[in-house]
């Protein structure tokens, strides 16, 4: 059996060479098996977790602070990830952030402040940070729908240690901030499935997964999903009624649970003791796969798919 070690000798940054030569060693099976639990490396020096966007096209852009606290950017054109590139800003929080549309991504981030900050792509041009104000103690989450409104949502946890949201309709933010409680032990991950729907999953202080959402007339209760997490929840959606959300449990590894009409029990994805961070998730648009981002024991950032709900 080949040993973590000689597996990440195989992989230097996602090196073509290294797949073969796995492909050569392992049965198709434990092939399989091998990626969904170790990866793909594409380098980097993490000092947060990664944020993951993709729009209406084949693109993903990846965004991590780095050790001088900056924000930075790979982009996956459909073929390769480009170099990072530093985009400024002093973070202190994982960054969230959300598509808007085909070619505009918005990123979020506390600031050293403790306020929340906002930076939008538009088609490769990056604007100017923007305050929003709050006091936040977590990093952000964000959701994204379009129909007679373009809706944006983001979501944090306060000093009360409750969560908070404010909102974005057709280029406008609300004016204040909505609590809507619970006790978060630590960054909320949030999706929209389609227009009036946004679902947000925090780790609690039992560090059980909890649950909230709105159905498109108003915010639904807090239910437990439960689990034993050590990291925030990742959460994507392939198409509407669908969810995948993946977390780390105990064991450091990454599990996932998804809902298509009801829950599924947990189920492993492996890699314990190979993680140090929060996940991020994006479905791959016009599939049903599912793009994971980590940061490794190598303060690097890690990649890999699985087939989502």
């Amino acid at each position: 059996m080949l040993k973590k070690s000689t597996i990440r000798r195989f992989l230097p940054a996602g090196l073509v060479t290294g797949t073969i030569l796995l492909a050569l060693l392992l049965p198709a099976g434990s092939m399989a098996a091998l990626f969904a639990s170790y990866g793909y490396s594409y380098g980097g020096t993490l000092s947060t977790s990664p944020g993951v966007s993709s729009g209406l096209d084949v693109s993903e852009d990846v965004f991590f602070g780095g050790t001088d606290k900056q924000l930075y950017q790979t982009h996956w054109d459909g073929t390769s990830f480009g170099g990072f590139v530093a985009h400024g800003g002093i973070l202190n929080s994982n960054p969230g952030t959300v598509a808007q549309g085909p070619s505009n991504t918005e990123i979020f981030v506390r600031g050293t402040d403790n306020k929340l900050y906002w930076m939008e792509d538009a088609s490769g041009t990056f604007s100017s940070w923007t305050p929003l104000g709050g006091v936040l103690s977590s990093g952000p989450g964000a959701d994204y729908w379009t129909g007679v409104t373009a809706h944006m949502d983001v979501y944090v946890a306060g000093t009360d240690g409750a969560m908070w949201h404010r909102w974005q309709d057709n280029g406008t933010w609300n004016t204040s901030w909505e609590r809507l409680g619970g006790v978060l032990a630590s960054d909320p991950g949030a999706v929209s499935w389609g227009p009036g729907r946004a679902d947000v999953f925090v780790r609690g202080t039992d560090n059980a997964m909890w649950h909230r959402w709105w159905d498109g007339a108003a915010w639904r209760g807090w239910e437990s999903l439960g689990g034993i997490l050590t990291s925030g929840a990742a959460v994507a959606s392939c198409a509407p009624g669908h969810l995948d959300v993946i977390v780390r449990g105990t064991d450091f590894g990454l599990w996932h649970k998804s809902f298509n009409g009801s829950w599924s029990g947990w189920s492993s994805m492996g890699g314990g003791t190979t993680w140090t961070s929060d996940p991020t998730a994006v479905c791959r648009p016009g599939t049903t796969s599912v793009d994971v981002f980590i940061r490794g024991t190598d303060n690097g950032l890690w990649g890999f798919s699985i087939t989502g709900a």
